[in-house]
């Protein structure tokens, strides 16, 4: 395969004239008298310049109509976000359109302390928890450096 196509092909051969490289040489010129008896056939191009220019122009409608399908869903896509874009403005205006009363407020920033008062306790919580648990770590870690001393003595004992 690599040698047909519409090309011409050639091959060099080096031999060497050294006496240690002298069965190299030896197939190499074996190898190239193998490869002169391979014949290929070339074959001229039978298409015309305006095969080729059609087929190209195939190409570049089937990409401009791809592109075209890509902005429309660019378009609809985008359509879609600004939708949904003014949605969230006309609620958030709704929402400052409608005045709090202060009892209101107080109660919504009475419920905001509790969460972040909630929230602060679960930290606290979680940490001492953390902390204890590095504290069972350590002592899990000598325990095991003094079993493995003790081991060792046995065993010394045994011996």
């Amino acid at each position: 395969d690599g040698l047909s196509g519409n090309s011409k092909t050639a091959m060099i051969a080096t031999v060497s004239c050294s006496a240690d490289q002298y069965n190299h040489s030896i197939n190499t010129l074996k190898y190239a008298d193998r490869a002169k008896e391979i014949k290929t056939h070339i074959s001229t191009n039978v298409g015309t310049v305006e095969s080729h220019v059609s087929d190209y122009q195939k190409i570049i409608d089937n990409l401009q109509s791809e592109v075209q399908n890509l902005k429309e869903q660019l378009e609809s896509q985008q359509a879609v976000g600004n939708q949904l874009q003014s949605m969230l403005e006309e609620e958030q205006q709704q929402q400052q359109q409608q005045p709090m009363s202060p009892a209101g407020r107080r109660q919504e920033e009475e419920a905001q302390m509790k969460w972040l008062d909630s929230l602060s306790s679960e930290i606290n919580e979680n940490t001492e928890e953390r902390i204890n648990l590095q504290k069972a770590l350590f002592e899990l870690e000598d325990m095991n450096v003094c079993n493995k001393g003790e081991l060792q003595h046995l065993e010394e004992y045994l011996e």
